[in-house]
């Protein structure tokens, strides 16, 4: 039996809505190609008409017509429109005598590995064929293949084979297509020559893979672009200098009035040089910590789409914490909403559905904010769903905050490839940080500096090398002692077995007398977020008391706090400025200290090396960061330079633009889901019923959504048998991102003790929730032992 091509359907149907396969074939054929262009835009027509055109096998519309159909189960169709279109394709080149051609040859291998995997991971280029062994033969007696035939002679009459109609001919092509096929990826090794490699990651932009995903997708879910206007740009300008006129007024109102006007000058400068270079790829903002970064960044972001007519600000931070305060600083200076994109988003807003899911995904928003995380997935995506922020990417402004923080063996590798979508999507960068990189062995062209020169400021802080070594009890005296005198210090050291310890300390001896707060990441996200808004509360002088934090380095970027002192056990010279701008942030009095302190634990253990392990960037701060020696403000920019031409000196990074060689000669995998951070430490992930207190009211509205009377319930709906696989997709989502929140991750050791490890499930419940500290979240249990070092 065959069902019609007129009569297919594409997507179930909604009430009385259908959506014709016909319509939609089409339309994705449209959307990526032209009928009537040159071979390439041909090509890709040929592509979006037979993409889902093993959607036309009865099985499939029985399927999708079933409205009992078992939520998660389906029918295969990728591999049989790779089927098609590899024999349709091949005919095409063959007709225009173009099978020959190396361009068109790339081209056909590319898109039909893109028709099979177009639901799936995006695997290889092999000499094995994507269609070959994933389906039946026999399913091509089921299909309309003589309306597909038709549908392919009225568009490309000259190119469509007369046996289109015939399975047996259809089958006979496919198995001769095999030769050709292999000879096409033998030709591949052309990618594998002696050169730069970075001159080969235009090759590796998944830009046609992109369009093909975002037709499809946004056809069958009703999606629509969303950018920015120059008028809006203009009007967000507007919007902006009276955010900066009030906020300014207000420092100043604290005693800040000379950072105050430094920051203006800084944006004033940076949108001057922008304005007369407005057309490079590639910029960078290197300004110290708190001279007002992400509004100088917004500033020429906005004045770039007003003048060159970009279509979307991107905004790309390495954490949350960066993230959810850039979001409400962009939200407050430009008026426009950001749309946020991170693992915990789908359970920030009351109403989402699919819709929304796929407009977050694929980054519709006029100004996006996202984490290092998704933007990579971006750049170096794993599944097809990913490259939909490819599309995105065109025609944007991308701001990349304290990029510093990118896995030193992956920095070269990011900047090739953020060169490459540059150049090939009329798209613009800026890196701002206070610590950059070398950029030489990555990018290509060098890039273009909008930061001023010659600022005249006052010295914020002093960085003071201390003598001798540091335990626990010496450090949390020093620290008590200190903060009592100046009324807020901060203590940053290296791991949370350290921190923790360094806490209770402190502790004991303060007493009620200071208000101390312990932060780091063994600690449930709902939880940081209210450690960081009670420090910020408390530092405002509500409680009257002198502030005391003490943290791993989680508080080095994004966290809008300022010390009078902050002692820091030493890390690398990059996470003592970082630090160093937590100190005496606005500038509001005398010069503050940032102390680096040899810590060790118990007075023995320097457990530096479990954070920073690379044995050169730590020898090069320590060449730098001499006992006694002290860096004033002015000079940590010295500092920082010295620093990475030491480190680049003996290690230049660039082993891993090897990578784009093997991508671009067809093996994907080398790059598919490379990580901003390097190698995570395995962890168990514990879910954790406790602080009710601290949930959003967002969280409360989304428990309620889900019928949970309490944090507790959560987990039992997670656990009851069919619960979740009976939801919609984003359902699922929703719940699991907002289970997130309750969610510490520790070492295997700590869950032996906290958490009930006897079932499968990848998330375990704490045995008992009083184990879990409203001070310390679960860091008074982390062992001394390199696998309790989270940031």
């Amino acid at each position: 039996m065959v069902m019609p091509l007129e009569t297919c359907w594409a997507r179930p149907q909604e009430g009385n809505i259908v959506y014709p396969l016909k319509d939609h074939l089409l339309t994705v054929a449209h959307a990526i190609g032209s009928p009537s262009g040159e071979p390439i835009e041909r090509l890709h027509f040929l592509c979006g008409l037979l993409h889902d055109a093993g959607k036309a096998q009865l099985a499939w519309q029985e399927y999708i017509r079933n409205p009992g159909r078992k939520r998660g189960s389906s029918v295969s169709h990728a591999p049989i429109g790779a089927a098609l279109f590899a024999v349709y394709g091949y005919y095409f080149l063959q007709s225009l005598e173009l099978a020959g051609n190396r361009e068109m040859q790339l081209l056909f291998l590319r898109l039909t590995r893109d028709v099979a995997d177009h639901h799936s991971k995006l695997n290889d280029i092999e000499d094995y064929p994507p269609w070959s062994g994933k389906w039946d033969p026999r399913q091509l007696e089921t299909m309309d293949l003589v309306g597909l035939a038709n549908l392919v002679q009225k568009y490309l009459p000259e190119t469509c084979p007369p046996w289109g109609h015939d399975p047996d001919k259809i089958q006979t092509e496919l198995s001769r297509l095999h030769r050709p096929w292999q000879r096409y990826v033998l030709k591949l090794g052309y990618f594998r020559r002696p050169g730069d490699p970075r001159r080969l990651a235009a090759y590796c932009d998944r830009s046609d893979t992109a369009a093909l995903i975002v037709a499809d997708r946004f056809h069958a879910g009703g999606i629509e672009e969303n950018k920015i206007t120059s008028e809006t740009a203009r009007k967000s300008l507007n919007h902006f200098y009276s955010y900066c006129q009030e906020r300014a007024a207000s420092i100043k109102q604290m005693g800040g009035t000379s950072i105050t006007d430094t920051r203006q000058q800084v944006q004033d400068q940076a949108v001057e040089k922008f304005c007369q270079d407005p057309s490079q790829l590639i910029y960078t903002l290197e300004l110290p910590t708190g001279f007002g970064k992400t509004l100088t960044g917004l500033r020429v972001a906005l004045t770039a789409c007003q003048q060159n007519d970009l279509q979307r600000i991107i905004y790309v931070a390495p954490y949350l914490s960066i993230l959810s305060q850039a979001a409400n600083e962009i939200r407050q200076a430009t008026g426009l909403e950001p749309l946020q994109h991170h693992h915990l988003a789908v359970s920030e807003k009351q109403e989402f559905d699919d819709r929304d899911y796929l407009a977050m995904e694929s980054w519709q928003g006029p100004v996006v904010v996202t984490t290092f995380n998704q933007f990579f997935r971006a750049l170096f995506p794993a599944r097809a769903q990913q490259t939909m922020r490819l599309k995105a990417l065109e025609g944007a402004f991308v701001i990349v905050d304290e990029p510093q923080i990118i896995d030193s063996g992956t920095w070269n590798l990011f900047l090739a490839m953020l060169e490459a979508l540059a150049q090939n999507k009329h798209m613009q960068v800026l890196l701002m940080t206070a610590t950059l990189p070398p950029t030489e062995a990555g990018l290509i062209t060098t890039p273009v500096s909008l930061a001023p020169k010659n600022l005249e400021t006052v010295n914020r802080f002093n960085i003071s090398v201390e003598k001798g070594s540091w335990d626990a009890k010496k450090l949390a005296e020093t620290a008590v002692t200190t903060c009592e005198e100046k009324g807020s210090v901060g203590v940053v050291v290296n791991t949370i077995a350290d921190a923790t310890q360094i806490y209770l300390a402190a502790k004991n001896l303060a007493g009620d007398n200071i208000d101390i707060f312990n932060l780091h990441a063994c600690m449930q996200p709902q939880h940081k977020r209210y450690q960081i808004k009670s420090i910020k509360d408390h530092m405002t002088n509500k409680s009257g008391k002198p502030v005391l934090v003490i943290s791993t380095q989680i508080i080095e970027a994004g966290v809008d706090l300022s010390f009078r002192h902050v002692f820091r056990a030493r890390p690398i010279v990059p996470s003592v400025v970082q630090t160093a701008g937590r100190v005496n942030r606005h500038g509001e009095g005398e010069s503050g200290i940032v102390s680096v302190v040899d810590f060790l634990r118990e007075g023995k253990t320097d457990t530096r090396h479990y954070v920073y392990r690379d044995a050169i960037t730590r020898e090069e701060t320590d060449a730098l960061l001499t006992i006694g020696s002290i860096w004033k403000e002015e000079r940590a920019g010295e500092l920082v330079r010295a620093y990475y031409k030491g480190v680049f000196a003996r290690n230049p990074n660039t082993a891993a633009l090897e990578y784009i060689s093997d991508a671009a000669a067809g093996q994907w995998s080398s790059l598919a889901g490379i990580e901003p951070f390097g190698a995570d430490i395995p962890t168990v992930s514990v879910f954790v019923p406790a602080g009710e207190e601290w949930l959003t009211n967002n969280a409360k509205e989304l428990m309620a959504h889900f019928s949970c009377r309490n944090i507790a319930e959560l987990y039992e709906l997670y656990v009851k048998p069919g619960w979740l696989a009976k939801r919609s997709f984003v359902e699922r989502k929703r719940f699991l991102s907002l289970m997130q929140e309750f969610i510490v991750p520790v070492n295997f050791k700590v869950a032996q003790q906290v958490a009930d490890l006897s079932g499968e499930k990848a998330i375990v419940p704490a045995v008992n929730p009083e184990d879990y500290s409203a001070a310390t979240g679960f860091g008074h249990l982390v062992g001394a032992n390199p696998e309790s070092i989270f940031l």
